[in-house]
């Protein structure tokens, strides 16, 4: 007989701690099926001592769906892998950098990834968490009237970081419009509906969201003010001390995340790998 999975949650809002499971075997359904629901319930899950290196993590990662190619890489990533790569340096973030602010991985692409899984490899003995933040418990906390106001809206999201975007846009019309040409604006629910769940949340972050469509700048700029400060209440996030041989999976449709920005020292690696989703978000 299986055993049951051992959930055991970390906070009301976000996160979960998985038990009980070796993650280096294979899954037999059952346990493929409790890591799915508790995904979904949760949104976050955290293991511990698993160790898993590319392959492995590739194989768990199935479980939640097609594994996500990527050609995006760093110097001395594996890029003969397209789907898994090493992510982490062994220093704080140089000036620019954009871990530390609360995003949506993908959230440029038509569809963004559903699913994505960190393994730690190499981590410090103080500092450099990670947070995430659940976009559904921020939107319920939010007042009737003005889910129906950000009901309906669409946000404007590109891959180059906000303060880019800014520049090219002070350079004049002729650059803003060259950029539109090479890297596309895609557009996002403001809220959407899981696909799976049916759970309504906020689809927006602080470094990709560059705007809300059909607003005037002064009234998008002000939205998207309060939308971050609101998301950056304690209550909606979890945070998370990496060990050696962590595992976190998150679904990406419903959360932000972040690297504590802490001055941490040491080296910092993490194993990556994603699931793509079938369906963009819907309103």
């Amino acid at each position: 007989m299986t055993r049951a999975l051992d959930v055991r949650p970390v906070t009301s809002a976000i996160g979960a701690e998985i038990r009980g499971v070796d993650l280096k075997a294979p899954l037999g359904a059952e346990t493929a099926r409790a890591l799915n629901r508790a995904f979904l319930d949760h949104q976050v899950l955290f293991f511990r001592d698993q160790f898993l290196d590319a392959a492995e993590l590739k194989a768990v990662l199935a479980h939640f769906g097609d594994l996500h190619e990527t050609r995006w890489s760093r110097k001395g990533d594996n890029v003969a892998d397209p789907y898994s790569h090493v992510v982490g340096s062994g220093e704080e973030p140089e000036e620019g950098s954009f871990t530390w602010r609360p995003h949506i991985d993908n959230a440029s692409s038509r569809i963004p990834v559903k699913a994505i899984g960190l393994c730690a490899i190499d981590v410090p003995e103080v500092g450099a968490d990670t947070m995430w933040v659940s976009l559904t418990a921020a939107y319920d906390a939010l007042s009737e009237p003005l889910k129906v106001f950000l009901t309906g809206l669409t946000g404007l999201f590109s891959g180059v970081r906000r303060e880019q975007l800014d520049r090219m846009i002070l350079d004049g019309p002729a650059a803003w419009e060259g950029f539109k040409m090479r890297s596309p604006v895609a557009e996002q629910p403001l809220v959407h509906t899981h696909p799976e769940t049916g759970r309504r949340a906020l689809f927006v972050d602080s470094l990709w969201t560059w705007s809300i469509k059909d607003l005037h700048a002064e009234e998008s700029a002000a939205v998207l003010a309060f939308l971050s400060a609101h998301c950056s209440r304690p209550e909606f996030q979890v945070r998370f001390k990496w060990r050696k041989g962590s595992l976190a999976i998150w679904d990406n449709r419903s959360t932000l995340h972040f690297k504590v920005r802490d001055g941490y020292a040491g080296d910092r690696h993490l194993q990556r790998a994603s699931v793509d989703d079938t369906r963009r978000p819907a309103l």
